[in-house]
């Protein structure tokens, strides 16, 4: 039996791998709901499979299996099942016309979570390198007994695992995990002392717990019930020139011209997703003052609102981002972080990003957001 409920931008999904009552695991999965729910609770839908996944070795006893899933638009629109398979979508595809165009839908008929289980059913998980935009998702194949977790190519959205004698799970926060299970909440040391001597968290995937797991960008993995097998695959891999070449001014013109265009293409797509005030975060480096030209460029008469973290004594890097804000004539947002303030936020900073962080620029993002 499966049930879903679906929260704003969170995802969930729990399977007990020894008998375990329905009440008492629909209290575990409502429990983990709950600790989810911050991400925005608004909309909720529940409902009841055919299909059931028996439990390994076992021809009369059910092993359940609860799944959670984020809504944005309505309660059904990141939610998608066929032949008793369900997936689970979380986020916004980028090139859903395209492959709409590939399948011969109607791009206003279906939803992103249709045309992903739609790929799925082509192509199986080769599709997952196919799917431009920010997202996570959850797919349960009840036909093959088996379970896939996956990331965007750069983790936009987060998703996270556990899998040990009891049961394997995926939540899009560690958090939740955490308090669901007592017995992966084994710390790991190293990573501890890592953390006090050096500030250093980035390089490790687990962060704190030894079975707690960051599902990494650009993979998938994947849980196979009747063997319990778990399998990490990597789906993307950047293509990288090594060869040694001397600088050619045409050729760089090339990848100049290459590099704008990309970025023109997707920051376009973006924008089009939403409408209303387009909010872009201005430090006045290269990556954000780029963004927000381009944006300003794209959409002459769109309404931009430029943030900057700025500090009491000089500024900090006010002073590159007012000139990009007095090129573009946007609305300009100063958001004060000070040292003294550190204290204060810390608390919050650190449970918002469900681990100590390690760098003084999450606290400042923590602020401007």
């Amino acid at each position: 039996t499966y049930y879903s409920t679906g929260f704003m931008n969170g995802l969930l999904a729990i399977y007990k791998k020894k008998d375990t009552s329905p009440v008492i695991l629909k209290e575990l999965f409502n429990k983990g709901l709950k600790v989810l729910s911050h991400r925005g609770a608004t909309f909720c839908t529940s409902f009841t499979m055919d299909k059931e996944l028996l439990y390994p070795g076992s021809s009369n006893r059910i092993a359940r299996l609860i799944t959670g899933s984020s809504s944005v638009a309505n309660n059904t629109s990141h939610i998608a099942s066929g032949n008793g398979n369900l997936l689970l979508f979380n986020g916004r595809l980028l090139n859903k016309a395209e492959l709409c165009q590939e399948l011969s839908a109607k791009t206003e008929q279906f939803s992103d979570s249709d045309i992903v289980l739609q790929l799925i059913k082509r192509e199986g998980c080769h599709c997952f390198k196919r799917l431009k935009g920010f997202w996570s998702l959850i797919y349960l194949d009840s036909e093959n007994k088996t379970i896939y977790g996956a990331r965007d190519h750069f983790g936009c959205r987060p998703l996270y695992f556990c899998n040990n004698g009891e049961q394997f799970a995926l939540a899009s926060e560690s958090r939740t995990l955490y308090t669901l299970f007592d017995d992966i909440r084994n710390i790991n040391r190293r990573t501890v002392i890592d953390y006090l001597l050096w500030g250093n968290i980035g390089q490790q995937d687990q962060y704190f717990f030894n079975d707690i797991h960051s599902v990494e960008p650009s993979h998938f993995v994947k849980y196979e019930v009747d063997s319990d097998k778990l399998t990490i695959e990597r789906y993307y891999t950047l293509p990288y020139n090594h060869s040694k070449e001397s600088y050619n001014s045409n050729a760089g013109k090339q990848y100049s011209d290459k590099l704008n265009n990309m970025l023109t293409d997707s920051l376009q797509k973006n924008m089009q997703l939403f409408n209303g005030p387009l909010a872009i975060g201005v430090s006045g480096g290269m990556d954000s003052s780029s963004l927000l030209c381009l944006a300003k460029k794209l959409d002459p008469q769109r309404s931009l609102v430029a943030y900057t973290t700025t500090d009491t004594y000089d500024g900090g890097e006010a002073y590159w981002a007012e000139k990009v804000v007095r090129h573009t004539g946007v609305e300009w947002v100063k958001v004060l972080c000070r040292s003294e303030d550190v204290l204060e936020y810390l608390a919050d900073v650190n449970r918002i990003h469900s681990a100590p962080v390690y760098n003084p620029s999450s606290f400042a993002q923590y602020r401007m957001m």
